[in-house]
């Protein structure tokens, strides 16, 4: 699964060079590194974004689709852009529909992604190395300000591994 992934959104100067390609799915998360054309390293973590929207869903008190909702729709890693004052509506499962401010939903999602990723860090310390490309993968790495987070925290040379179109489709 990693290597064909890694076939298909890992670029051939970047498997030859040195590329770190993180997965991060619904349920687990992948972690594949590539050195002189081959795959050398592959790791799987019990974790995916579907944590995330456990989180929301706790902290929040709001079924598992409205947590899901709200991570996908208003969540952002980038917090400096979040203006304070800025208000969604939730629907709660005890209190009905009821309005908190945007924040609050970014900081939950913050706190645990930040937890996430010096998880790997700690698992993967090549995770930082500035030699080897980053490759952003998954449905969990299109949340807003993710790809941000990463340039700023931890390393500039990221990019989000998307598969190049088929031609003659």
């Amino acid at each position: 699964d990693a290597l064909a992934q890694g076939q298909v959104l890992v670029q051939d100067n970047e498997r030859k060079e040195g590329a770190v390609m993180i997965d991060f799915g619904g349920t687990s998360t992948k972690l594949s590194i590539f050195e002189n054309n081959i795959m050398v390293e592959s790791m799987i973590f019990s974790f995916g974004s579907d944590i995330l929207t456990q989180d929301i869903s706790k902290c929040l008190n709001v079924s598992l689709p409205e947590a899901e909702r709200l991570k996908i729709l208003y969540g952002d890693m980038a917090l400096e852009r979040i203006n304070q004052k800025e208000t969604i509506e939730i629907n709660s499962k005890t209190e009905g529909r009821k309005t908190i401010k945007r924040l609050l939903l970014c900081q939950i999602l913050e706190a645990r992604l930040k937890e996430i990723v010096n998880y790997i860090h700690k698992k993967c310390p090549v995770f930082t190395n500035k030699n080897y490309k980053l490759i952003l993968a998954g449905g969990g790495s299109l949340l807003k300000g993710f790809k941000e987070y990463i340039e700023k925290d931890y390393r500039d040379n990221v990019r989000q591994g998307l598969p190049e179109p088929i031609q003659g489709i």
